[in-house]
């Protein structure tokens, strides 16, 4: 029985290969099985990657195109033929034609069985838009992983997670906390923590609102890096004499602070 961790490894290792030689976007159904994994009802990995970054996080989404596409996938309004589960509110049977699919809002179902990491910064919302537009419900984490029982015991039996080349996200993830962040002139209106009721917010409309906190994060990005990634990265480097303490600084940036193995730790480390 080949171990818990390379297991893993062999999976991650083999998506990462595929990414490098496929299209920018994609999803690998099935990439390995982790039946092997004891303690775990996790049996199927889906692996969705970039082979650098995922613009159609950062362009205008056309959601009519992929509303036809999923359409089409999924079978057309005037094909009665085709069968589909359907998760509604309604009453309507657990199987529908796909007329009765898309006129009564129903989805495919899956909250129970699938789990989504969504991994910050590595092209995560893509994911999510194209599942919405296919109607898809599943349970999804996010910014960070949950070890809950499910992944262990059950029901969760496919786990699907985005994953990018990891020097890209890293400079995503600092660009991107850094314009969340209000500049010393910043023009934007002011969103605080646990103060501010109006709907706007940072991370969904960062051209209107930004954070006015003076949190760690923020001094981090803007006052001791002056928004420029390298500066941190450099830092990392091993042979740096500022290593330990930009190891201790990068935790402060949300979504640069979880590495892969922190979303896997439950299968590495089930017993922690």
């Amino acid at each position: 029985m080949i171990s818990r961790k390379y297991n893993l490894v062999a999976s991650l290792a083999i998506a990462f290969a595929a990414i490098a030689i496929t299209l920018p976007f994609m999803i690998h159904r099935e990439i390995s099985s982790l039946s092997n994994v004891s303690g775990s009802t996790v049996s199927h990995l889906l692996i969705a990657g970039s082979s650098s970054a995922l613009t159609a996080e950062s362009e205008q989404i056309d959601f009519m195109q992929h509303e036809q596409q999923a359409q089409y996938v999924i079978g057309s309004k005037n094909d009665d033929v085709v069968l589909i589960p359907c998760t509604s509110g309604k009453g309507l049977p657990t199987l529908v034609n796909a007329t009765q699919f898309w006129e009564n809002g129903c989805k495919i179902g899956k909250r129970k069985s699938v789990r989504f990491f969504h991994i910050g910064k590595g092209g995560g919302g893509t994911v999510e838009f194209i599942l919405g537009d296919y109607r898809v419900s599943f349970h999804r984490n996010h910014p960070g992983p949950n070890f809950d029982s499910k992944l262990l015991e059950g029901p969760t039996t496919t786990l699907l997670i985005n994953i990018r080349d990891p020097v890209d996200r890293f400079v995503s993830a600092f660009n991107w906390r850094s314009l969340l962040h209000c500049g010393h002139r910043d023009k934007r209106k002011k969103f605080f923590i646990g103060k501010t009721k109006h709907v706007l917010h940072p991370s969904l409309q960062p051209n209107e609102v930004c954070f006015g906190d003076q949190d760690e994060e923020k001094l981090l990005l803007h006052d001791e890096m002056k928004y420029d990634p390298n500066v941190l990265a450099e830092a990392l480097c091993e042979d740096s004499p500022g290593y330990d303490s930009a190891s201790t600084k990068v935790k402060l940036i949300q979504h640069a602070n979880l590495a892969l193995t922190d979303w896997f730790d439950f299968l590495i480390n089930p017993q922690d």
